[in-house]
């Protein structure tokens, strides 16, 4: 005889089961959670990274143009020719006029902000702006320096006594045929024009991102361009590089990598840092670690709502499973049974009674799934009951993550809520379904259109038909064919009004009906997965949980036919479904 205690075993053992299950699915979320979070981060590392070699080349390039284009002046001796003969002569009209036109068309093509003429002993002889009189003392004793040194000079930047204006000085020195300096020519740049633009310039959009330029002044590190989050701070925001974890400071230190710190504002970023070849200047791009992470936090909730779900079908299916070996327990303890019984009218009784035991749990597992979707929904519509009780109390009494915590939670019970009222629908189209009989297709589809009217008004959507045959069917589930065909069509438009055209062929034995718009299309790459229960192509645009396309297979499958489609992306789809004749005529 079997021991009583059996089929408490084999629960035991299914709870253990379901126990390691649930523990794996959360493994596997955690980590599927990390590798989203180390896929974002390198990610990003490259992009700032390359963005970090992108600029310093551009700022490289920038300053060694500007030395070419003074070493170029320089050695013209056409330019030393006129500049030595004003020099000698500056009261000649004819010699002033040709050399202060030279110095304007240099100043137009070449972008600069004003451009002197300094002699031999510092003082201006010429200037493009007729109300400059003499360049102020630090700007003198640079040009004197690179009188005495012979070659051409990009200073840093700097900002005069005066004005208190931000330049950039190009100083080339003019020397006459026997190497005598003559004097310089001193080019002012505004850094406004073209070096700010391109280091405030990112190649892609962002609300936090942006590139800095710093140099080192004693124990400081200064930042010599405006910033993004904070006005006014060109050569005026410094910090002591003593702040280890200020990108800044890392960069002027000698770090030349991908890292992580505290920015100007106390913000944590990411950055990247390096320095510019031949001056003194070094570059950091970096972005707020906020915004790097956001996506990801929506993820993770996207993440727990699935894993919540997959634990609910683990239980719902290691049910079905228990039960059924149940089933399979009790009947093979009464097979031992019948076993010793020697009588066979008495074992053949007992059989019958086993397969009508077995008949009745087969109809048993075959409503499981109507009896636990329909019993979820009382607990899950109270969960989002208190949900949306939470948001509208609490909204905007916590801070923002929170309100988009809850937000997530909210949508996400509403989207489960769906999940449950589609599969309870679907789980009716074979126990719920009435029989088939004659219906006008056309009555059908009219019933269909008079469904979606506010949807039809709100997009206006155009919808026409052919002349459509009467068909043995279900009334009830044929509207819904039509209606989640039509549905979609309105749903998947794009910026022009939908076009739905409905219309049906004799083909042998079938009536094959079509659905055509002219919506957004499906990549044909989809066909095998479109009609899979909860299957969604798109994302949260368009609303839905994905079971529409999966209950008119299931409803055309009830009467007999099949049901596929064609498309070409962006031109529409053509959705066909066969219902066999069975005694039909044509409306």
């Amino acid at each position: 005889m079997a021991a009583k205690s059996g089929p408490l075993d084999v629960l035991h053992r299914v709870f253990i089961v379901f126990a390691f299950l649930m523990i794996g699915i959360i493994a596997a979320g955690y980590l599927y959670y990390e590798k989203q979070k180390a896929n974002f981060v390198k990610n990003i590392k490259n992009d700032l990274v390359a963005i970090t070699v992108l600029k310093v080349g551009q700022i490289a390039s920038w300053r060694k143009e500007r030395l070419a284009e003074g070493q170029v002046i320089m050695g013209s001796r056409i330019i030393t020719r006129h500049i030595e003969e004003f020099l000698d002569s500056p009261r000649k009209t004819d010699i002033r006029k040709d050399l202060l036109d030279w110095m304007l068309s240099l100043k137009k093509n070449g972008d600069y902000s004003e451009i002197f003429l300094v002699d031999a002993n510092g003082k201006t002889a010429l200037s493009v702006d007729s109300t400059a009189t003499d360049i102020e003392s630090a700007s003198k004793n640079m040009v004197m320096e690179a009188i005495n040194s012979e070659k051409v000079v990009l200073t840093d930047i700097r900002r005069t006594d005066l004005s208190k204006t931000i330049y950039i000085a190009l100083i080339v020195p003019v020397l006459l045929p026997n190497s005598r300096p003559a004097g310089a020519l001193l080019l002012i740049i505004d850094p406004n024009r073209f070096l700010y633009p391109l280091i405030q310039t990112w190649p892609v959009p962002s609300g936090t991102a942006e590139t800095l330029l710093i140099r080192r002044e004693g124990n400081d590190v200064v930042f010599i361009n405006e910033l993004r989050h904070r006005k006014d701070t060109a050569l005026s925001l410094r910090f002591p590089l003593s702040q280890s974890e200020l990108p800044a400071a890392m960069a002027v230190l000698g770090k030349r990598e991908f890292t992580e710190g505290i920015d100007y504002r106390g913000k944590p970023v990411f950055a990247s840092v390096d320095g510019i070849p031949d001056s003194p200047w070094f570059i950091v791009a970096k972005i707020d670690k906020d915004e790097v992470y956001k996506p990801l936090r929506r993820n993770a909730l996207g993440v727990s709502i699935t894993i919540i779900i997959l634990i609910i079908s683990s239980g719902l299916g290691i049910a079905l499973w228990w039960k059924k070996q149940n089933v399979l327990f009790y009947r093979e303890q009464y097979e031992k049974e019948i076993a010793f019984n020697t009588e066979l009218k008495e074992a053949h009784k007992e059989i019958e009674k086993t397969v009508s035991e077995l008949r009745r749990s087969n109809e048993e597992l075959k409503q499981f799934a109507y009896i636990a979707s329909h019993d979820l929904q009382e607990p899950l519509r109270m969960i989002a009951s208190y949900l949306q009780l939470i948001e509208r109390r609490y909204k905007g009494k916590l801070d923002k993550d929170a309100d988009e915590f809850i937000a997530f939670a909210v949508e996400g019970a509403g989207r489960l809520q769906n999940m449950i009222i589609g599969l309870l629908a679907y789980s009716r189209i074979e126990t719920k379904g009435k029989p088939l009989e004659e219906v006008d297709s056309s009555e059908v589809l009219g019933y269909a259109i008079s469904n979606l009217k506010i949807a039809i008004e709100e997009s206006g959507a155009l919808i026409t038909a052919d002349r459509l045959p009467v068909v043995k069917a279900d009334a009830v589930q044929l509207v819904q064919v039509f209606q989640n065909l039509m549905e979609n069509a309105i749903k998947f438009r794009r910026d022009d009004p939908p076009g739905i055209h409905v219309s049906a062929v004799l083909e042998g034995t079938d009536w094959v009906f079509s659905v055509r718009d002219n919506g957004i299309g499906i990549d044909q790459e989809y066909e095998d997965r479109i009609f899979n229960i909860f299957q969604r192509l798109h994302g949260k645009e368009y609303r839905g949980v994905g079971i529409g396309l999966s209950l008119c297979r299931r409803i055309i499958e009830r009467h007999g036919g099949r049901i596929w489609f064609e498309s070409e992306t962006g031109k529409g789809t053509t959705f066909y479904f066969t219902i066999p004749i069975k005694e039909d005529r044509t409306a």
